[in-house]
């Protein structure tokens, strides 16, 4: 049972067939192409769950929320939660590399942080803005790029290689809220 009828949206993303879709009270829904929606998990244990990804190779996805907390989910039958770790401050975007080894997380005070995605250890952490971080995503293929978006108007590009930022775009007139590569 859904805490309300119709829960506001708050993360979203396509993986393995299905839609996963991350609610304001914390719940986990999985939309089949075909329309049957069936509730995951209700498992953040209090505030929204703001960002969710889907492991690119794996049935895992990985969400954070309010309550200040990675959790990494099985997408099997099973629905079970396998590994939380707690964040220093609350999550607001995550997404898996391309290889599926590491895990970018997005924090509500402007930073991110990259941990391995088995251990959920810190790899490493940089905290260039003030705002919330809306949006996180490796570039395709390699993963060589990070592109990071913030509330402070700003999009931030990071080579993960040797863990620099290398460029910044600007010039928006209101706050950055998704950000996607071009896959050519």
């Amino acid at each position: 049972l859904l805490l309300e009828d119709n829960p506001s949206i708050r993360a979203i993303t396509l993986g393995h067939g299905h839609i996963l879709v991350g609610t304001k009270n914390g719940e986990i829904l999985e939309i089949e192409k075909s329309g049957p929606i069936t509730l995951l998990v209700q498992g953040h244990m209090e505030g929204e769950v703001w960002g969710l990804d889907v492991h690119p190779h794996l049935p895992l996805c990985a969400t954070v929320s309010d309550d200040k907390t990675l959790r990494i989910w099985d997408l099997s039958p099973s629905h079970c939660m396998l590994a939380v770790r707690k964040l220093k401050k609350s999550g607001r975007c995550c997404c898996f590399s391309p290889d599926g080894k590491s895990l970018a997380v997005g924090l509500n005070d402007g930073s991110f942080l990259i941990v391995n995605s088995d251990t959920l250890e810190d790899l490493v952490s940089f905290h260039h803005r003030k705002e919330h971080i809306s949006d996180i995503k490796f570039s395709p293929g390699s993963g060589k790029y990070l592109a990071v978006a913030s509330h402070d108007n700003f999009i931030d590009i990071y080579n993960i290689m040797n863990s620099k930022r290398v460029g910044i775009c600007k010039g928006a007139s209101s706050y950055i809220t998704h950000l996607d590569w071009d896959k050519r």
